[in-house]
C-alpha cells in the first residue's frame, strides 16, 4: 500500500514530463518547420533578382539587334511627299513601285480636296517598307514609326498581295490619324480615328451601327430625330451616358454590358440577376449601381461627322480643327465646318440617311427602302443586345 502511494507521485511527476517534452517537442517541431519557408522565401528573392538581371541583360541584347536592324534601312526613296527608307535588295523593284504610287494618290487626294498646305495631316513619322521575299506568305510590310508617341509606336501594315489602292488606303487612314491627334478633344470624340477614303461606305455603316444599337439615340437618329444625332455625336459624361443614350427601355441591355464596382454588395448583385430575368424595376436599381456604363458607339461612327465638318469648311478647315482648342468636341467640329451645330448635325444626319439608302438594292424605290429600313431600325429596337 505504502508502496502503491509512494509510486502514484512518481507517476504524476513522470506523467508530467512526458507533457512537458511533447509540448517542447511540438514547439521545435513548429520552429523547425518555418526554416523550409524562410530558406525557400530567400531562394525565391535570389532567383527573382537572377530573373531581372537575365531580363536587363535580354533587353539590352534586343536594343543592339534593333540599333543594327536600325542600320541596315540605308536606302531612301520620296513618294508623295514622304521618305521612306528600305534595306537595299530586300525591296523588290515590283513593291516598290506600287509603294511609291499609292503614296502619290494619297497625296493627289489629300491636296484635291484640302489644298498645298498639307501641314496638319503631317507628324514626325518614319516610314519603312520591307519585303519578306515573294515565297514568304507574310508578304510584303509597310510600317509607320512614331518616335514619340503616347498612344502608339511601330505600326506595321502587312500587305501579302501589295496593290496601289491598299498602300492609297494606308497612307490616308495615317493623315487622318495626324490630323486628329493634333486636336486633343477631337482624337478624344473619334478614339483617334479618322479614315478619308471610301466615304459612303463609312457613312452606311455608321447608319447601320445606330440602327442596331441598343441605345435608344442611334436608333431614333435614323429614324430622323436632330435631337437624337446630337446626343450620338456628344461624349458622355460622368453617368456614362445613361440618361444621354440610353431609354429605361435599354436598360436590361446597359446591364447586360455594364460593370458592377468591385464594392458592389450583395443588394446589388441581386439586383442585377432580377434584371436579367426579366424585372424592369430591378433593372432601374441594377443600371443605377454601375461603375462602368460602355459607349455604344464608335470613335469610327463619330469621325464620319468630323469629315462633315471638314468638307463644309473647305480648304482652311484642317488648320481650324487643330488651332480651335475651346468648347466640346460638337462646338469645334461647328467652328471647323463655318455653320451652327445644328446645321453640323443635320448636315451629317442627311449624310448618313443618302449613304443608307444609296446601299439599298432597292433605292431607287423609295417606299421600299423606307420599309427596309424600318424593319432593320425595328429589329434593332427588339434585340436588345449589345
Amino acid at each position: 500500500m505504502c508502496e502503491s502511494r509512494a509510486t502514484l507521485p512518481r507517476r504524476v511527476a513522470v506523467g508530467v514530463l512526458c507533457i512537458g517534452l511533447l509540448g517542447g517537442s511540438s514547439r521545435l517541431t513548429a520552429q523547425d518547420s518555418l526554416l523550409p519557408a524562410r530558406a525557400s522565401a530567400a531562394a525565391l528573392r535570389a532567383e527573382l533578382d537572377r530573373a531581372e538581371r537575365e531580363a536587363d541583360s535580354l533587353k539590352e541584347r534586343v536594343d543592339a539587334l534593333a540599333s543594327e536592324k536600325e542600320a541596315l534601312f540605308t536606302g531612301r526613296f520620296e513618294a508623295g511627299g514622304r521618305t521612306v527608307r528600305f534595306i537595299p535588295g530586300d525591296l523588290t523593284d515590283a513593291d516598290r513601285r506600287i509603294i511609291e504610287e499609292g503614296l502619290t494618290r494619297a497625296e493627289a487626294s489629300l491636296r484635291a480636296r484640302y489644298g498645298d498646305d498639307l501641314a496638319p495631316f503631317r507628324d514626325p513619322v518614319v516610314w519603312s517598307a520591307r519585303s519578306l521575299g515573294p515565297n514568304n506568305p507574310r508578304g510584303t510590310f509597310l510600317s509607320a514609326h512614331r518616335r514619340s508617341n503616347a498612344y502608339w509606336g511601330p505600326r506595321d501594315f502587312n500587305m501579302t498581295q501589295p496593290t496601289v489602292e491598299l498602300v492609297e488606303a494606308i497612307a490616308l487612314d495615317q493623315a487622318g490619324r495626324n490630323l486628329v491627334d493634333r486636336a486633343p478633344r477631337i482624337s478624344e470624340f473619334t478614339r483617334s480615328t479618322l479614315v478619308l477614303n471610301d466615304g459612303r461606305r463609312r457613312f452606311a455603316r455608321a447608319g447601320r451601327e445606330m440602327a442596331l444599337s441598343y441605345a435608344s439615340a442611334g436608333r431614333e437618329c435614323v429614324a430622323g430625330s436632330p435631337a437624337a444625332c446630337r446626343a450620338v455625336l456628344t461624349l458622355p459624361g460622368a453617368d456614362g451616358g445613361l440618361s444621354l443614350y440610353f431609354s429605361p427601355a435599354d436598360y436590361r441591355s446597359v446591364v447586360t454590358s455594364g460593370e458592377l464596382p468591385p464594392t458592389a454588395d450583395s443588394a446589388q448583385f441581386a439586383a442585377r440577376r432580377r434584371c436579367l430575368a426579366g424585372s424592369d424595376t430591378a433593372c432601374v436599381t441594377a443600371v443605377a449601381a454601375l461603375s462602368r456604363v460602355p459607349n455604344p458607339f464608335s470613335g469610327t461612327l463619330r469621325s464620319t461627322a468630323v469629315e462633315v465638318a471638314l468638307e463644309l469648311g473647305g480648304r482652311d478647315a484642317p488648320t481650324r480643327l487643330v488651332t480651335t482648342r475651346d468648347g466640346s468636341a460638337l462646338q469645334i467640329l461647328a467652328t471647323v465646318a463655318g455653320v451652327t451645330e445644328d446645321s453640323l448635325v443635320r448636315a451629317w444626319q442627311q449624310r448618313v440617311r443618302t449613304a443608307m439608302d444609296a446601299e439599298s438594292p432597292d433605292a431607287g424605290r423609295d417606299g421600299v427602302t423606307v420599309a427596309a429600313w424600318s424593319l432593320l431600325i425595328l429589329f434593332g429596337a427588339t434585340r436588345r443586345k449589345p
